[in-house]
Parts: structure tokens; C-alpha cells; sequence
């Protein structure tokens, strides 16, 4: 995968995840930082904020996480835990031999029954109502995603 697919990546799962097109619900509109994209091994690191912390240091509408990982093998693009750096994050994968893809989670279709305490605490989620995000990505090591 070349950088610019990584890129394009990142742009669809944000389209995905925080609301439509690249807007937060709370931060606002929101903007890959192209000049720090990184490259691992496994995946590409493809940071992001919104634009009022970007251009203007607005820390209210600072995006957490604001940290994308795009797996070479083409498995979808998730948030890293975020218990250690990303890099060491990716480093322990490698190592472990386990896939990227145990990570990424698929959004649950609107009709299934609503997640588990501990599927909410380990995945967390977007509240509509307020547009913070509530739990999530705080992986022991050797946890992954199941």
C-alpha cells in the first residue's frame, strides 16, 4: 500500500466514524496532518485534528484520539490503543504475530441489540447527544480486539 491509498484510507474511515463528510460533531471540521504521516512495517500512522485546535490551538475541540492506523494488508483502518506510542503499539503486533485486523472494528448494523458493557468500555463510542467520545481504547497489553 502506497502512501497516498493510506491517505485515502484515513480520509473514508473518518468519513465513516465521526459524522458525515470530515466533521466532528464537537470539534468541528477536521483535517489530516499529511506532513507527519508515518510508516511502519505493518501500516501507515496518519494523524489528524480538528481545524480549530490545528489553526487556531483551540484545546476544547481538540480530537482524542487524533491518530489513525492504516494497515498495509488492506484490513480496515482503526483508532490505536492507546496505552503506549503508536509505533510501539505496532511494534508489539509485529512481534506477537497477530494480525492488525483483530484492531479494526466494524460499526455494529443499527438493528443488532446494543453492545455489552465491555464491548462499550473496551471499543467505546460516540455519543450522538453530545458528540464526546465515551470509553474506548485503553487495551492491556497483549489485549487485542476479538
Amino acid at each position: 500500500m502506497e502512501r497516498q491509498e493510506a491517505l485515502a484510507g484515513a480520509t473514508r474511515f473518518l468519513g465513516d466514524s465521526p459524522g458525515p463528510g470530515l466533521v466532528h460533531p464537537a470539534a468541528g471540521p477536521v483535517r489530516l496532518r499529511e506532513d507527519l504521516v508515518g510508516e511502519h512495517e505493518l501500516a501507515w500512522i496518519v494523524p489528524f485534528n480538528s481545524i480549530a485546535f490545528l489553526d487556531h490551538g483551540d484545546r476544547e475541540k481538540m480530537c482524542i484520539p487524533s491518530v489513525i492506523v492504516v494497515p498495509k494488508a488492506g484490513t480496515p483502518a482503526f483508532f490505536p490503543p492507546t496505552y503506549l506510542p503508536v509505533r510501539d503499539f505496532l511494534d508489539e503486533v509485529r512481534e506477537s504475530g497477530e494480525s492488525l485486523a483483530a484492531w479494526a472494528s466494524e460499526p455494529a448494523p443499527a438493528e443488532t441489540v446494543a453492545p455489552s458493557v465491555h464491548d462499550t468500555v473496551l471499543r467505546g463510542h460516540l455519543d450522538p447527544g453530545t458528540g464526546n467520545f465515551l470509553g474506548g481504547h485503553t487495551h492491556a497489553p497483549g489485549q487485542g480486539q476479538r
